[in-house]
């Protein structure tokens, strides 16, 4: 896998609700969701560098890691491919806990069929330029037209994106 994305994908016990473990990833700054199928619990977690496994691994109960189908799972994409197919092949599906848009995984797939790594990193991360990013580092005063700029330039993008589907 990229030295520069990480990703685990465990099938757990449920985890409670006074659980450390949501504590622990949100303290190491990383994406998750946290989901039942069909009466299992999984836990899926990513982020863009080092994951250090260790802190989190004492807070819940690892049934088995899902990093291995017919081979191993290497790439970033295989693990999202290997979450969609689960949730898939679920007849009810839940996000327990999240951290993450409740359309993620809905729009996922969209994004995976694409095959297009930047705009799956752009989906999963975000842009620094992105519009929530710039008006946020912005101060009250700033001018209107450097906004009314970013919101332009991200209407253009998602334009881009749809007519790209």
């Amino acid at each position: 896998m990229n030295n520069t994305l990480k990703a685990f994908f465990f099938e757990t016990q449920q985890i409670s609700e006074d659980s450390l473990i949501f504590e622990q990833l949100k303290k190491q700054e990383l994406f998750f969701s946290d989901f039942q199928v069909n009466r299992k619990y999984y836990l899926f977690f990513y982020r863009q560098t080092h994951i250090d496994i260790d802190l989190i691994e004492p807070h819940i109960q690892i049934i088995q890691e899902l990093d291995r189908k017919q081979r191993q799972v290497r790439s970033f994409r295989g693990f999202f491919l290997y979450g969609l197919e689960i949730i898939e092949s679920g007849k009810i599906f839940e996000i327990l806990k999240t951290n993450l848009k409740l359309s993620f995984w809905r729009n996922l797939k969209s994004i995976l069929r694409q095959n297009k790594k930047s705009v799956l990193i752009e989906f999963l991360f975000g842009t620094p330029t992105s519009l929530e990013s710039t008006y946020l580092d912005s101060n009250p005063t700033s001018d209107i037209t450097k906004v009314l700029e970013v919101c332009e330039a991200k209407i253009q993008q998602l334009q881009n994106q749809v007519n790209s589907l």
